[in-house]
């Protein structure tokens, strides 16, 4: 951008500058209005008569540390004084009247070259604060360099981890940035020497695997998912299993941007969030025109373990009513299981219950078993999402508990799997031993869920005698 007041300096730059393929936009005002982002690279102002109006660049470097464009000042006489001014203003270099073509032209040369080293400089240092990745602006630079390669192949991965937004309320963020941590350090170890990682926001992170092929792409999620799947992070407050979807997308060389990459990638992640979560899809898969894929993936793979919201928050059956209704009103949770002193499940107990209580000073007080019900669904970890499915679809109650040595990892309600079903009539697979407790004769649908759930919240549920699916 060429700023003057004369036509004749304005008309002489843009001749020079389009002729050497610069893309060239001139005005008679420094109108810093016009700098917002995308700023131009480069600013050339004729400063003879724009003094008061060369001032609000630094005000404007402030406000928009980076990108901001490479400054030159056009005067025909700058003394020592100006230049120091000048320089604190926020301008870079300087040109002198009348404009020598060649000087302005080698001028410019060594402003891109600093400024492809400032960019350089910034991609790598820009990480962001608590996992020491790339930042998502950092890396939506790096695809669009990536992207810009005439032979450029590769992948693009987006992953969220399940329920992040859930963990991060009952456990607080100060210990969700140490899960953060952790995941970042065990995202960045699988990562082969040309990937490059970086974080998003809340509970995402992406990776461009250059010149991967989706077979490549696929099995390095799948590895990165199942690695996250079998740690657990402690944190200060409480150990948390994690598990996490993944979304991939192929670049398509001649026809993509990278905001048409990053959309599929993210639509394809959209899928294996709503597949019950924990697996990994590809913009392949959702492409491919079966329309049964995401059937097969929730009835096939997706165990009670995948699909459970969990459950960081343990309350002692010990613990005071009040105590226990701080934790939950804190946590933002709707119920909690309450364990004995070997953390094992006694019950569970709901906000509605301790809300209910908490007008009646005298049992304030009183052990938190004392409101709990045990008369709950005992759900296996490992049980088949089916198994689960049919359950809920036979048994009058809204909360089952997922548990893993007889210890509460987390919770699935009716609501929740009436989510994960799709329109439409789905049979419940044949099951496997049949202890299961899967009837292959019966027709589960996300409307009969539903339906069912609206009933529920109408007549008041009855749980039922304590089960287990296996």
């Amino acid at each position: 951008m060429a700023v003057s007041p004369e036509s004749k300096v304005l008309r002489q730059i843009n001749r020079l500058l389009t002729t050497f393929g610069y893309e060239v936009t001139t005005s008679r005002d420094l109108n810093l209005n016009s700098l917002q982002y995308p700023s131009p690279q480069f600013l050339i102002v004729d400063n003879e008569s724009l003094d008061d109006q060369l001032r609000p660049l630094v005000g404007f470097r402030e406000q928009h540390p980076a990108p901001y464009p490479y400054v030159l000042l056009l005067r025909s006489e700058t003394l020592n004084h100006e230049i120091i001014d000048a320089i604190d203003a926020g301008v870079d270099d300087f040109l002198e009247k009348p404009l020598n073509n060649a000087e302005v032209l080698a001028r410019l040369r060594a402003g891109a070259r600093y400024l492809e080293s400032r960019q350089e400089r910034d991609d790598l240092h820009q990480t962001d604060q608590i996992t020491g990745l790339m930042t998502e602006g950092a890396f939506f630079r790096v695809l669009k360099r990536q992207t810009e390669k005439s032979a450029a192949t590769g992948c693009c991965v987006l992953m969220e981890l399940d329920h992040f937004q859930h963990i991060n309320s009952a456990i607080g963020w100060t210990a969700s940035k140490e899960i953060l941590r952790a995941v970042a350090e065990l995202f960045r170890d699988q990562c082969q020497e040309n990937y490059l990682p970086a974080k998003w926001q809340a509970g995402r992170f992406s990776a461009l695997l250059p010149d991967a092929p989706l077979d490549t792409a696929r099995e390095w999620a799948e590895a990165v998912r199942q690695e996250i799947t079998e740690c657990r992070c402690i944190t200060e407050i409480e150990s948390v299993r994690l598990t996490a979807s993944v979304g991939i997308g192929v670049w398509r060389p001649g026809s993509d941007t990278p905001s048409d990459l990053l959309k599929r990638t993210e639509t394809a992640l959209e899928y294996a969030i709503d597949g019950g979560g924990n697996c990994t899809i590809a913009t392949a898969d959702v492409e491919s025109g079966n329309d049964n894929w995401l059937d097969e993936q929730l009835f096939a793979n997706a165990k009670a373990g995948d699909i459970m919201t969990p459950s960081p928050l343990l309350l002692d059956s010990i613990e005071t009513i009040a105590n226990a209704t701080q934790k939950l009103k804190h946590s933002n949770l709707d119920a909690a299981p309450v364990v004995d002193d070997q953390e094992r499940l006694e019950g569970v107990v709901r906000a509605r219950d301790l809300a209910s209580s908490s007008s009646v000073q005298a049992v304030q007080n009183n052990p938190v078993r004392a409101l709990m019900t045990d008369r709950i669904a005992r759900v296996r970890e490992e049980a088949p999402m089916a198994a689960v499915m049919q359950h809920f679809y036979d048994s009058p109650i809204d909360l089952a508990v997922v548990v893993r040595d007889e210890k509460p990892v987390g919770l699935i309600t009716q609501e929740d799997l009436a989510d994960l079903v799709p329109p439409g009539e789905l049979e419940a697979p044949d099951p496997s031993p049949r202890s299961a407790g899967i009837d292959p004769d019966v027709t589960v649908s996300r409307e009969s869920l539903l339906r069912d759930l609206r009933m529920s919240s109408v007549q008041g549920l009855n749980l039922g005698d304590n089960a287990q699916c296996r």
